[in-house]
């Protein structure tokens, strides 16, 4: 299951799990079961890592290079609630940031993020991205994945067994709750990882109210939820709708794969090329439109070296509208990223000149 709100990532290349093994002084997580989440973990990475590789094959000619792979750095932490477990209401609105709300506060404060939050679970998940963002280098052995997940695997309460935060890449497992509902706990894993990079859920459960929508569209190329059981053109049994250990054929277009050029390379780790800069029509001087090829694969933009454009708007053209930050002024030379790294921007066509 997933909250909702999207967030434009893709599953390429090395992508660094953080996982947390969150338990309680009054009822610790053994060595051996410690052990044994560690273990699903590293099954649910390797189960993507073989479903990209699946996609590549599969394609006509094939994509001869590997999609993704996966870096996991492991920790386990032990809270205390700050309150009881509230009775379940059966609204997952209601129970899952009532449950979570009872201890993620306290896994904060001991992993030292002291910034005061407000009762909103998606803040407490921003706070855990962006410490995870913050030991990337010590956490992955210097190397530089493309993308980040922080991974909750707890025996505390949930609310739910499983859920992803789309907003920010940060996943939780009950590790208890989620044995009860599944034999492959390594695929309810995979399936919320998934969420994290755009894919949409495509089944209908009564007991959670809720039912899938074909006419969603899921991940930064958005892509129709085709496989959704209720009403989508196709009835695949897949990861998204069944945790069967396959993909149906839309999850790969919300996870950004794609090589609608068939050169055997996937779309997104082509570099892209800036052809056009422009101010469009608006009351706002820093907003520039940044366009070429590839540029709908871009996952941010960077002015002067150091400074970064924050929430740029990625629209289904291959295009960037993004904000020159306010303290930069004159010649500003553009760059903008993808999962393959840094591109700039010609100076003859890449400059922009903020007054």
């Amino acid at each position: 299951m997933r909250r909702v709100k999207q967030r434009k990532r893709f599953m390429y290349g090395l992508i660094g799990i953080r996982l947390l093994i969150v338990d309680t002084p009054a009822k610790p997580i053994s060595t051996t079961e410690r052990d044994r989440i560690v273990a699903s973990v590293l099954d649910a990475s390797r189960l993507l890592r073989k479903l990209g590789n699946d996609w590549a094959w599969s394609r006509t000619p094939p994509v001869t290079h590997e999609i993704c792979r996966f870096a996991i750095s492991w920790e386990q932490v032990s809270v205390t609630p700050l309150a009881p477990t509230p009775p379940k209401t059966g609204l997952l609105a209601v129970d899952i940031p009532a449950h979570e709300l009872t201890w993620v506060g306290n896994l904060l404060t001991t992993l030292g993020v002291t910034t005061p939050l407000a009762l909103d679970i998606e803040q407490h998940h921003e706070a855990l991205a962006d410490q995870t963002d913050g030991m990337l280098e010590t956490a992955f052995f210097g190397r530089q994945p493309s993308d980040l997940v922080t991974l909750v695997v707890t025996t505390l309460p949930m609310g739910w067994f499983a859920y992803a935060s789309r907003p920010e890449p940060v996943a939780l497992i009950q590790w208890e709750d989620a044995q009860q509902e599944f034999k492959s706990v390594d695929r309810v894993i995979a399936h919320e990882i998934c969420h994290v990079f755009g894919a949409l859920d495509e089944y209908e459960n009564a007991s959670m109210q809720y039912t899938c929508v074909p006419t969603e569209r899921g991940g930064a190329l958005e892509f129709p939820n085709s496989n959704c059981i209720a009403g989508g053109t196709t009835h695949q049994e897949c990861l998204m709708l069944a945790n069967h250990p396959v993909l149906c054929t839309s999850t790969p277009l919300h996870l950004g794969w794609t090589d609608a050029q068939g050169d055997q390379v996937m779309d997104l780790a082509t570099p892209p090329m800036i052809t056009g800069m422009e101010a469009p029509f608006s009351f706002d001087p820093t907003l520039v439109q940044i366009t070429g090829p590839g540029l709908q694969f871009a996952t941010r933009v960077r002015f002067n070296d150091t400074e970064y454009a924050t929430d740029a708007s990625i629209d289904s053209a291959p295009s960037i509208s993004a904000h020159v930050p306010p303290n930069l002024h004159g010649p500003i030379t553009v760059d903008v990223q993808t999962v393959t790294g840094w591109v700039r921007g010609d100076p003859d066509v890449a400059l922009v000149i903020v007054p």
